[in-house]
């Protein structure tokens, strides 16, 4: 015998917002029954994390000792490495700027990870880099950075040198 497919009701979500407070709430199938996707920043991420933890949970296991692993465990993992990336790579930035650099370095990494408590932990993974100078006088720096951008403050653009023929 073969099995009848039973009609599913699609549930499609809808968000409105008044005044700053967002409601979500559910309806019926539109009346074309066609269901509609809306792609939101919050459902790309969730997207991004479950990747991050199917390769978390890979890694995991790759462990004999590990078990079983709940499923919200690598989602878990998955979010606080990217919060942990986020302050590392917050406090990095943080130092190639009061150093005036355009372009993020190793000597930077070293230099917010030896200037943070939090990162002592990868003080050994830094070693060998090279040790970062101390940051110029600030009213240098600022000269500096003045001299980068025009009188709306946006980045000066670089001027093509002609060739002689």
């Amino acid at each position: 015998k073969k099995k009848k497919k039973k009609k599913s009701t699609h549930v499609v979500p809808m968000t409105t917002t008044n005044n700053n407070d967002t409601t979500t709430s559910s309806v019926g199938p539109p009346a074309n029954a066609t269901t509609t996707t809306t792609t939101t920043t919050h459902h790309h991420q969730t997207n991004k994390n479950a990747a991050l933890a199917a390769r978390i949970k890979r890694v995991m296991q790759s462990d004999e000792e590990v078990g079983k692993i709940v499923k919200t465990t690598p989602l878990v993992v998955a979010k606080a490495l990217e919060l942990f990336l986020t302050k590392l790579f917050k406090a990095t930035a943080d130092m190639a700027l009061a150093h005036g650099a355009r372009i993020i370095g190793p000597t930077h990494l070293k230099g917010a990870i030896q200037d943070n408590d939090e990162f002592d932990f990868l003080e050994d993974v830094v070693k060998d880099v090279p040790d970062l100078p101390p940051p110029p006088d600030p009213a240098m720096l600022a000269a500096k950075l003045l001299e980068r951008v025009d009188e709306d403050g946006n980045p000066k653009k670089k001027e093509k040198k002609k060739k002689k023929k």
